[in-house]
């Protein structure tokens, strides 16, 4: 059964294989990312801790955001990732007394990946650092067993399972103590 992190990387992945320009996956690419990076510093930088701003940023700070493109293209894009729910969408009020369209904003709701939104050639590089990554620890952790059998005399597998386990449960309490946490978004329409 797909997991919720499941569905929503399909969601990204099937997305971004439909745009069949470079030009539009890149502002896509630059859409998200800057949510998330609005999201992470509204996280960060709030004063109570159980009010958050929920990551909304005014659709107008998007496009001071992303320039040197069409508008046309920024807009269908982001009206495109509201409807496929890659991000939301909120609509404020009109207000009496105010000229012009009601502000509109945008969020991600989810935390995604950076790497969702890598072309080709920059998942190809990823993939043979992280190979070398990978293949640099598997020798470490070689080495690291063979110095523990060597030293004690034992195999070191029934403790490396004990002490994975323990860095297991300490990693679900932290989240359970996280997720019980109540957090109250605050409505960006409110803030007007």
């Amino acid at each position: 059964m797909p997991t919720f992190d499941d569905e929503v990387t399909e969601r990204v992945t099937t997305y971004i294989s439909s745009l069949r320009s470079e030009n539009t996956r890149k502002v896509a690419r630059q859409i998200v990312e800057y949510l998330l990076k609005i999201r992470e510093s509204q996280e960060k930088s709030r004063i109570i801790p159980n009010e958050w701003q929920g990551g909304w940023v005014r659709a107008s700070d998007i496009f001071n955001e992303i320039q040197n493109q069409n508008a046309r293209t920024v807009t269908r894009l982001l009206i495109d990732l509201s409807q496929k729910k890659i991000i939301e969408r909120k609509e404020c009020q009109r207000i009496k007394g105010h000229r012009g369209k009601p502000p509109v904003f945008y969020r991600v709701p989810d935390y995604y990946d950076p790497l969702l939104f890598l072309t080709r050639e920059e998942l190809l590089q990823r993939i043979q650092e992280y190979h070398k990554w990978l293949s640099q620890s598997l020798d470490r952790e070689q080495a690291c067993k063979h110095l523990f059998t060597q030293h004690t005399g034992k195999d070191p597998q029934p403790l490396i399972k004990e002490v994975l386990e323990t860095m297991k449960k300490e990693k679900e309490e932290r989240f359970k103590e996280i997720s019980e946490k109540i957090v109250n978004v605050i409505d960006p329409c409110k803030s007007l």
